[in-house]
């Protein structure tokens, strides 16, 4: 345990200052064109251009230091009603003055922040001084197979080639082209492609296989691999189905192999060290949790248009998104779902779609919801010609069946009620956060800030955690901690993650039940199916 304490850091500071808004703003500088009625155009400062879209929608535009809004506005809405409005694009900012006058000649100043850090009044910092558990080569290589090569699957590729010790013998696809561009881009000459999965599962030198394949396609390949006796790293959701994950749990348990899920979250310095909080009992005993992920603009269009977009392959938004929460909320209190209901549906992709795909449209260039590729990884062609194979579908089409908002109400074996909502449309950029409740106390933190405070009601003094987010990379250093973690455990240096059948069902299970609660609008009993397992 020593060890792991050292990786979450439970190390004190004396509070700093923290940086004002003003301090950290980035001049927008005109002249500004004017685009039509009261919207005016800007080009984005160098620096914003070059970062990711989800920092992009993060930022906030300031007029003299106040914040306007709403941020992420339709084009139309900015030109005819102003008042502030604004959105941010690839490399231009549409936005409006908050008095619809012309801000060439109002003599105010307009300024780009990025979000506001976590506000710590009080008690003192935890950092976590390492973001990444240290990586030993062994003696002998390990060898390993990536299955699906997405921007997931590449991932993979990439921080599984750079590990000494590691060979990446496979890269496995049913694009012959992906894989090409796969090993091109990232510089693996030595590595065997192959658009058959099979042949990489097979081949008796391989020890350990990552799937990144679409969920629905899990248990054909999960079952595969574990009867040809590999460790499996799964991405989440185990499945789309009860079914299906329960064929996953026999094989697993049947070849006594390594099983490690794509729940990364688990690995990150934050929730590590949230859990730490309420295991060593500062809370007392919890009465409620409350969770929330919502997806920026950009990332949650991309579901609206990627393989996603339908149930069947995915087994609906809560469950390919939401299982990494709700296996959270069990695994931060050590427990297991009873009951569940659930909301949800379509709202903000509900319109009518102007066009079929982004190519075609003519509100593309006032779309916030253009295809921009985020969250893939495609070829050069796929790139010059997104139409051509589909990929710039329109999010609004009629042909899609997940929700973009859905609530989940729920109770826990310990007693503990609580709630988690997913939804689409953050302006400032995907964020979670997470709030838990007892006897003792409360902890309020905001996972990409990287911060949590905890407040006591037994006359301890109050304290702040944070990690430097700037930092971490990969879901808040959960990535690359994830992955070292599986293969430390294939190689014998430490349990694996996941410890039970019932530690790794129970997400997919309680996600499965909110989509059931939902469909059905009743309440939904998970005891029947997670006590199978006793």
């Amino acid at each position: 345990m020593k060890s792991e304490q050292h990786a979450i850091g439970l190390i004190v500071q004396e509070q700093g200052t923290l940086a004002t808004a003003e301090d950290r703003a980035t001049e927008l500088r005109g002249p500004f064109a004017h685009r039509r009625g009261v919207g005016w155009m800007a080009e984005l400062p160098g620096e914003h251009q070059a970062t990711s879209t989800q920092r992009r929608e993060s930022l906030t535009l300031r007029e003299d230091g106040r914040r306007l809004g709403p941020s992420n506005a339709m084009d139309a809405d900015i030109c005819a009603l102003g008042g502030g409005r604004y959105a941010i694009w690839p490399e231009l900012i549409c936005f409006s003055a908050s008095d619809n006058g012309d801000p060439n000649f109002n003599g105010r100043l307009y300024t780009l922040t990025p979000p506001d850090p976590p506000k710590m009044t009080h008690g003192v910092f935890h950092v976590a001084p390492t973001m990444s558990p240290p990586w030993r080569a062994p003696g002998q290589a390990l060898r390993c197979a990536v299955i699906g090569v997405g921007a997931r699957g590449r991932d993979f590729a990439q921080r599984l080639w750079a590990l000494d010790g590691v060979e990446l013998a496979w890269l496995a696809d049913p694009s012959q082209e992906r894989l090409e561009a796969c090993r091109d881009e990232l510089a693996m000459a030595s590595v065997k492609l192959t658009t058959e999965a099979e042949r990489a599962i097979v081949d008796p030198g391989v020890h350990a296989v990552f799937i990144a394949a679409p969920d629905y396609l899990h248990k054909l390949l999960a079952t595969a691999a574990f009867a040809a006796g590999k460790d499996v790293f799964l991405e989440k959701p185990v499945a789309t189905s009860l079914a299906d994950a329960w064929e996953i749990m026999d094989a697993w348990r049947n070849n006594d192999r390594v099983l490690q899920l794509g729940y990364v979250l688990r690995e990150t310095p934050f929730y590590r060290a949230a859990r730490q909080v309420v295991v060593e009992g500062r809370l007392g005993r919890v009465h409620t949790v409350q969770m929330t992920d919502c997806l920026g603009v950009a990332h949650g269009a991309s579901y609206m248009r990627r393989w996603h977009r339908r149930a069947f392959n995915s087994g609906g938004l809560m469950v390919h998104k939401g299982c990494h929460d709700l296996d959270l909320v069990c695994w931060l209190l050590d427990t297991q779902p009873t009951r569940v209901a659930s909301f949800g549906g379509a709202r903000a992709f509900s319109r009518s779609a102007p066009a079929p795909f982004c190519s075609q449209c003519p509100e593309r260039v006032t779309c916030p919801y253009e295809d921009q590729g985020a969250y893939e990884a495609r070829t050069s062609a796929q790139r010059a010609d997104p139409t051509a194979f589909g990929l710039d579908t329109c999010v609004f089409t009629d042909d899609k069946d997940i929700v973009d908002n859905q609530t989940v109400a729920f109770e826990l074996a310990n007693g503990a009620r609580g709630s988690f909502a997913l939804a689409m449309q953050n302006p400032h950029g995907s964020q979670r956060t997470l709030s838990i409740l007892g006897d003792n106390g409360r902890l309020d933190g905001i996972f990409e800030t990287g911060g949590f405070e905890v407040f006591t009601n037994d006359g301890a003094p109050s304290f702040a955690w944070s990690v430097d987010t700037a930092q971490a990379e990969g879901h808040g250093g959960g990535d690359q901690r994830t992955i070292i973690s599986f293969l430390d455990a294939c190689l014998g240096r430490r349990p694996p993650e996941m410890s039970s059948t019932r530690d790794a069902i129970r997400g997919v299970v309680f996600a499965l039940a909110a989509e059931e609660a939902m469909r059905l609008g009743t309440v939904v009993s998970v005891n029947r199916n997670l006590n199978a397992l006793d």
